[in-house]
């Protein structure tokens, strides 16, 4: 009995799936930004799941892949405000309003009690001394100095 040799051959798709969740794994585990390692993982979960890309879109996927661009962009921006600001950081805080939208809003000058994060999946926030609530990013100036 003869052995066919191709029967015993991985057909080079696989091969080629395989060698890109290699190298994924890799890039995943040298990332140092959370948003980074997030994003090899849906790469990794698109080259191991085909039949997630496909020209038949599911209704609302288009609002998914929004989403999930929304929550990477969010993530990033955490990621680069804790890697420039730590904890302490003197900033100018506006609960509830800009000033350039309301003159009467309010302004805290005071520190940051927390690294950065998404809340609940929608807003970037960062907890603040003398504020109870946290503030988001878009409402915080960073100053130079200590807080006063």
């Amino acid at each position: 009995m003869s052995l066919d040799i191709a029967a015993l051959d991985t057909p080079t798709a696989q091969v080629e799936a395989n060698a890109r969740v290699l190298t994924l794994h890799a890039a995943y585990r040298k990332a140092n930004s959370p948003s980074d390692r997030i994003a090899y993982r849906l790469d990794e979960y698109l080259v191991t799941h085909p039949d997630a890309v496909t020209t038949d879109v599911p209704a609302g996927w288009d609002h998914h892949i929004k989403q999930i661009a929304k929550l990477n962009e969010l993530h990033r921006k955490v990621a680069e405000f804790n890697r420039l600001h730590p904890v302490g950081t003197p900033v100018s805080a506006y609960p509830g309003c800009r000033p350039e939208f309301d003159e009467n809003c309010t302004r805290l000058n005071t520190v940051t009690r927390s690294r950065a994060e998404v809340l609940s999946g929608h807003t970037a926030v960062v907890w603040v001394k003398g504020e109870s609530s946290c503030i988001q990013l878009s409402h915080i100036d960073i100053r130079t100095g200590g807080a006063k």
